[in-house]
């Protein structure tokens, strides 16, 4: 099983055998992430993958969602600083965290007014 992790320092391929489990993946997951805590988004759209709420032991060949041959984006979470809790996906549920992107602003050049004579 071959999948690709695009994560804030560059994108890998991670080849685990057909029977990797969970486990498997978040333990590749946080030696990318050098054990900071992380978020993952899986497809297009890209949704919340929520591997935190599954049994590390679930093979991932059962998951609903097809890795194998896919992407997975790996975010950082509530600025990453590795604590033993690998919670990824609460961002994107809507629980608290930094900064997201809905709270930018960016700035707003203003447009010059015209002045009829």
């Amino acid at each position: 099983m071959r999948i690709k992790l695009q994560t804030p320092s560059g994108s890998s391929i991670v080849t685990l055998p057909a029977s990797a489990t969970v486990g498997d993946l978040l333990s590749c997951i946080s030696e990318q992430m050098r054990g900071q805590r992380f978020e993952t988004k899986f497809g297009f759209p890209p949704k919340a993958l929520r591997l935190d709420t599954l049994p590390r032991s679930k093979p991932l060949a059962e998951l609903d969602e097809r890795l194998d041959g896919g992407q997975l984006l790996v975010s950082l979470k509530d600025g990453g600083h590795a604590d033993g809790d690998v919670d990824n996906g609460a961002a994107a549920e809507g629980g608290k965290s930094g900064v997201g992107t809905a709270d930018i602003k960016a700035p707003v050049a203003k447009r010059p007014t015209l002045q009829s004579s």
